[in-house]
């Protein structure tokens, strides 16, 4: 997997939770995930972000009950004491921005973005995938990545819209 694809990730993460909770985070060693694995008891909460376009494949947050809690928590600033439908809001918010910081600094940055999907099945089954365990002072998490550089665009064609632009331009600048 290209790093840079990873690198983007790893900086959103850090400044997601950082700016978003106060959160500081710290990265361990990332590892290759080569086998299919079924449902995690510890990491046994996940949002995953399915990116098409420019670049395409699926990021995955995977948090355990207590680490999920807390940043629904330092989130919404809110007791969080069990996993609901605004929990799994706020934790689908988290994704939405890790994911959505880390797209603008990827390759070709057009990707799109899905609707986060929250639940507690492994949904990136078809390995490799890459692992990266985030430490913060609530607990571990882990952030799943599998991306690939999607198809390039076609060529853009000027539109007459475009050509009205330049004119104005030019009028302007001279």
């Amino acid at each position: 997997m290209d790093v840079r694809y990873i690198n983007p990730i790893l900086s959103a993460v850090r400044h997601v939770l950082r700016t978003t909770m106060g959160v500081d985070v710290e990265m361990g060693p990332p590892r290759l995930k080569d086998r299919p694995t079924g449902r995690s008891r510890a990491f046994n909460v996940f949002v995953a972000i399915d990116l098409s376009g420019s670049t395409e494949g699926t990021v995955v947050l995977r948090f355990p009950n207590t680490v999920a809690l807390a940043l629904i928590a330092g989130l919404t600033g809110e007791d969080a004491r069990e996993l609901d439908a605004g929990g799994y809001d706020a934790l689908g918010e988290i994704a939405n921005m890790v994911v959505g910081n880390a797209k603008k600094d990827f390759p070709h940055a057009l990707a799109r973005m899905s609707t986060p999907r929250v639940g507690t099945e492994d949904v990136l089954k078809r390995p490799p995938v890459l692992v990266l365990p985030f430490e913060t002072g609530r607990g571990r998490f882990l952030v799943e990545v599998k991306l690939r550089a999607g198809p390039p665009a076609p060529p853009r064609v000027p539109t007459a819209e475009d050509a009205e632009v330049s004119r104005i331009a030019d009028a302007i600048l001279g």
